[in-house]
């Protein structure tokens, strides 16, 4: 996992969908994004099953580097399509303590609320 502090080309785009103060992106060791759905895991569990480990990867250094009562904003896009509407519906709150993974579908265009 990789995460850049100096905002990348076309970050700034995405500060209509967050409030966070800072933003920053996260890329994985295989270049991939972080999305993770039904789709995915009943396409192709193997890259299913490595985007959980990204996922798993980033709540890991959260975890590390947050303290309780502290909230990360992820926005999850792929190249290009900052400037797109993110679709409402599907944002989602999970929490550090009763978060199971197996549960949770990351997908593009979408806030998910990572409450540490």
């Amino acid at each position: 996992m990789k995460l850049f502090s100096v905002p990348a080309e076309g970050m700034e785009n995405i500060r209509k969908h967050i409030s966070s103060k800072y933003i920053y992106q996260v890329d994985t060791n295989g270049g991939g994004a972080i999305l993770f759905d039904g789709y995915l895991k009943e396409t192709s569990p193997h890259n299913y099953r490595k985007t959980i480990k990204d996922m798993e990867a980033l709540c890991a250094f959260l975890r590390k580097h947050l303290v309780s009562g502290d909230v990360c904003e992820m926005y999850t896009c792929l190249d290009g399509e900052e400037l797109e509407e993110r679709d409402i519906e599907l944002d989602k709150t999970i929490t550090f303590n009763n978060c199971d993974m197996n549960d949770v579908e990351v997908n593009d265009r979408q806030l998910l609320v990572i409450k540490i």
